[in-house]
């Protein structure tokens, strides 16, 4: 069971989590979206680990991190249609964001391992090199 101030974390990394991916998709240079989507990443991992140190398991993690996916992607579709984006182009808002989102997934994932097995090293995607 989660403590009031677990979920005030949750919810924080949340709110930060969601700002970097919609920067990510919204950008236009390629290494400001790179940079953005590390960002992500890093911040996927914190959330594994801290789902981790609240002590859930690794399916009560992922759930609670496709809680977040679904309505995101819903969101990204309102938008596309209120900007008045064409199919093409709604297709490609929609495959970047889930692409993103299952890059951030494997690193929430990574995150929770790490967290349950401090010792193992292994490389979270974009990070750019190996996270403790």
């Amino acid at each position: 069971m989660l403590t009031e101030t677990d979920r005030v974390a949750f919810r924080e990394l949340g709110r930060r989590l969601a700002h970097a991916l919609v920067e990510h998709l919204d950008a236009v240079e390629p290494a400001t979206r790179t940079q953005h989507l590390a960002e992500a990443t890093s911040l996927s991992a914190e959330y594994g680990r801290l789902g981790a140190s609240a002590g859930l398991s690794m399916g009560e993690v992922v759930e609670g991190f496709l809680a977040f996916r679904r309505p995101f992607l819903a969101e990204a579709v309102v938008v596309a249609r209120r900007r008045g984006f064409d199919i093409d182009e709604v297709t490609g808002l929609f495959d970047d964001a889930e692409q993103a989102l299952d890059h951030l997934l494997v690193a929430t994932m990574s995150g929770h391992g790490l967290a349950r097995s401090p010792r193992r090293r292994v490389r979270i995607p974009g990070s750019g090199g190996l996270q403790a």
